[in-house]
């Protein structure tokens, strides 16, 4: 980023290693600018007042390869883990930003058997092999392999396979599949003036991501929206699985190229169709719900402020683990 600043203008840089401070310093007129990632502006966004008060000069596209965390596994014979990441993003699905989303899902092909664990986003989690903690959303900030590795350090578990989408991912994934049909436990009108009626409702994609991203206005707040997204993704393979979907297989996987970011190879999920082809496998599936309580503490991302967090019950993870041992048939 600075080889290309500097092809424009020229800069004296000076480090910084607390985002706080740079931000602060930068406020207080000490400096004239400051280069951020997509992913700390995000953090900076969280501070509406600071966010109104910047206007971005000049950006800069740098990519990263992610490290291929694979275990050779046959997904059709052996269980295993797909975390779930949704970032809150529009557009292009391979930047980095809050991880708003953070779901595990267990399959036992065998037992046919699937356990999906939803983890809230505020939960208060290890970010590296230190002792530094943050905001489990915050974790995407910094790259799908943080998020991975709180994960996995929370849960006690391997991750096979990553899946990760962003808003956008979501419409078109709803649309392609003709839309969904999910159960809402409580009517409920979003800010924007959108109703959704109890009872079964009929979701287009734009309807689907307005409802599993309400959550000010549930009466279970952020667990309630955790529940909706659980019954969306229910939801979601259910329609994919089935009769009329799943034959036509190739169109489907063509049509939702570039919709997300997978370590799944294509020839593994074409595997896992055929299976389901030929088998017609009885699938039950479970979920469940982690829980936490509220805190304010001091997270890696803002070392001098504290912000909200939910410190994870230990009931509550222990007995997440348990279910995941269950499903993949190991012992806790």
């Amino acid at each position: 980023v600075k080889k290309e600043i500097n092809k424009k203008v020229l800069v004296n840089y000076e480090e910084y290693k607390d985002l706080d401070k740079l931000v602060n310093d930068f406020l207080d007129k000490e400096l004239d600018g400051i280069i951020l990632e997509d992913s700390e502006i995000s953090l900076v966004e969280e501070n509406k007042e600071v966010n109104d008060l910047f206007k971005v000069l000049f950006k800069v596209e740098v990519k990263k390869t992610l490290k291929d965390l694979r275990s050779a596994i046959n997904i059709n014979k052996e269980p295993f883990n797909i975390y779930i990441s949704g970032i809150d993003t529009f557009g292009s699905i391979n930047s980095s930003s809050r991880s708003d989303v953070n779901i595990v899902v267990t399959v036992n092909p065998k037992t046919e058997k699937i356990l999906i664990t939803w983890i809230p986003r505020d939960y208060y989690v290890k970010i590296n092999d230190k002792k530094d903690k943050d905001k489990l959303t915050h974790t995407g900030i910094y790259g799908l392999d943080k998020s991975i590795f709180a994960i996995e350090n929370l849960l006690n578990i391997d991750t096979n396979y990553y899946v990760k989408v962003n808003f956008t991912s979501i419409i078109e994934v709803v649309d392609v599949l003709g839309g969904i049909t999910v159960y809402n436990d409580n009517e409920f009108t979003t800010d924007a003036g959108k109703t959704f009626k109890q009872g079964n409702i009929n979701l287009n994609g734009e309807d689907t991501l307005t409802f599993v991203r309400e959550r000010k206005n549930l009466a279970e707040g952020d667990l309630g929206r955790g529940k909706n997204q659980i019954k969306v993704l229910e939801a979601l393979f259910n329609k994919a699985m089935s009769k009329d979907i799943i034959k036509n297989y190739n169109n489907l996987l063509k049509s939702l190229e570039d919709t997300f970011v997978t370590n799944m190879s294509k020839n593994e999920m074409i595997a896992f169709i055929r299976k389901e082809i030929t088998k017609r496998r009885n699938w039950q599936i479970e979920s469940n719900t982690l829980l936490g309580t509220d805190s304010y503490e001091y997270t890696y991302s803002y070392k001098n402020s504290k912000l909200y967090v939910m410190v994870p019950n230990e009931e509550s993870v222990n007995n997440a683990k348990s279910k995941i041992a269950e499903i993949m048939n190991v012992k806790n």
